[in-house]
């Protein structure tokens, strides 16, 4: 029997990727940037740190866009503007405008962990930024909330024991977990991305709720003993040529623990 850990290139049984297959006769630098490229063509950059490593202004909006959503003008942030690296959107506030560059981005993210039959089968846990009485009871209309910035879906027998897999997963406490990325919301709010003020705004906004499919059970952070949240940022690196064919590296993920604010649990890091 042959394994994936036999396997170590694709010559073992002559297969090879079509992007890499449609440029022959080229450099590995070349090759490298023609593939990054066909990528991007075909599944999109949609990450605003895009916009960093583009070679025209007018690229820089479109990537922009192309990241938040072409309905960005309708926001309080309005369409962006761009001079050399900055982004810098007409936010209507008392503050002035609001502004991006490769110094004050960074990624935030929520981490979660859960028994995978918390919720007594199939459910979903939904995020939010608002304060917790502007949630909906009926979860059916969590979704389309203005508010609502991620969900994470799980997929869980309802009665695992009549499974024996499912039952021993069950009695063995065994979690599922995800990733919601909340960077998006915090610019189309105009929050900063660094500093103390995301970490003030999530403490105060950031809010928590899950249903079961199954069962129709809505629940609170509180009733998941098991759900454990960890909240972290982490910036890029956009240094020309630095980390291959104008593609920012990600720096190191830094765990923000007083988000939560003891209402939320923090995940461990064991």
């Amino acid at each position: 029997m042959v394994t994936s850990a036999d396997i170590q290139s694709t010559l073992t049984y002559g297969y090879v990727y079509p992007e890499i297959k449609a440029h022959p006769n080229v450099s590995q630098a070349q090759l490298a940037q023609l593939v990054f490229d066909d990528v991007e063509r075909l599944y999109g950059g949609t990450n605003v740190s895009d916009a960093f490593t583009t070679q025209s202004e007018e690229e820089t909006v479109n990537k922009v866009v192309e990241a938040l959503g072409t309905g960005i003008q309708q926001t309080a942030l309005g369409l962006p503007t761009v001079s050399g690296k900055t982004i810098r959107f007409a936010k209507v506030n008392p503050g002035g405008h609001y502004e991006l560059n490769p110094d004050t981005y960074q990624d935030w993210i929520v981490n979660l962990a859960i028994d995978k039959y918390a919720l007594g089968g199939s459910g979903r846990i939904m995020f939010f930024l608002c304060p917790e009485s502007d949630i909906p009871e009926d979860p059916t209309e969590w979704p389309k909330h203005s508010d609502y910035v991620g969900v994470y879906d799980i997929f869980a027998y309802s009665t695992p024991d009549e499974c024996q897999n499912c039952k021993a997963l069950h009695e063995a406490g065994y979690k599922v977990g995800g990733t919601v990325y909340l960077t998006k919301p915090l610019i189309k709010r105009g929050i900063a991305l660094i500093g103390d003020e995301p970490e003030k705004y999530l403490k105060e906004k950031l809010q928590v709720r899950a249903y079961s499919i199954t069962t129709g059970d809505v629940y609170t952070p509180e009733m998941l003993p098991s759900l454990e949240l960890s909240i972290q940022s982490a910036g890029y690196d956009a240094t020309p040529g630095v980390h291959g064919p104008g593609r920012p590296q990600r720096k190191e993920w830094q765990i923000h623990r007083d988000v939560t604010g003891g209402r939320l649990k923090e995940a461990s890091t064991t």
